[in-house]
Formats: C-alpha cells, structure tokens, sequence
C-alpha cells in the first residue's frame, strides 16, 4: 500500500503581515470566505479568540449560520493522524 503524501495548501497570495495571515487562514476554513473572514476577525479579534468560540458563538458572526459554524467547529476539534491526515475534516 502507498503512502499518503501530505498536500500543500494552496496560498493565493503570500500575506505580509500577521493580520493577512490570519485572514489567510480564517479563510481556509470550510465555508468562510474572504468577507466572513474578515467579519469573524472583526468578531473575535484573534485567531485564538475564535478557535476557542463554541458553534453558537461562531454563530453570532454576521453571514454564519448553523451549518458553517458546524464546520468550523469540527475543524477545529479534529485530532491529527498521522496515518491518514485529519479524521472528519
């Protein structure tokens, strides 16, 4: 059996800043896009403020509703494999 290779992100552009990068990875969540990123930092302020929001707290964000913060809460409770990548993401 052939070893899974781990795939690179694919990064539009290369963020100059902390802030871009933090939108750069807000974005990379599951059903964020660039104006839900900036409104979820604009919520939360830190990317440490979001990744410890509950579902219903990403829910407050204007444009998040229930299937989006889902999501990104799965996202964020994912436990990292290293046989087989992240399990549910």
């Amino acid at each position: 059996m052939e070893e899974k290779k781990p795939r690179p992100l694919k990064i539009k552009e290369k963020a100059t800043s902390p802030v871009e990068y933090a939108v750069m990875v807000v974005e990379s969540l599951p059903g964020v896009s660039a104006v839900k990123a900036r409104n979820i930092l604009r919520h939360f302020k830190t990317l440490r403020r979001l990744f410890t929001a509950s579902e219903r707290q990403l829910m407050e964000v204007e444009g998040i509703g229930e299937k989006t913060a889902k999501k990104i809460v799965e996202v964020m409770d994912a436990v990292y494999d290293e046989s087989g990548g992240i399990p549910g993401a």
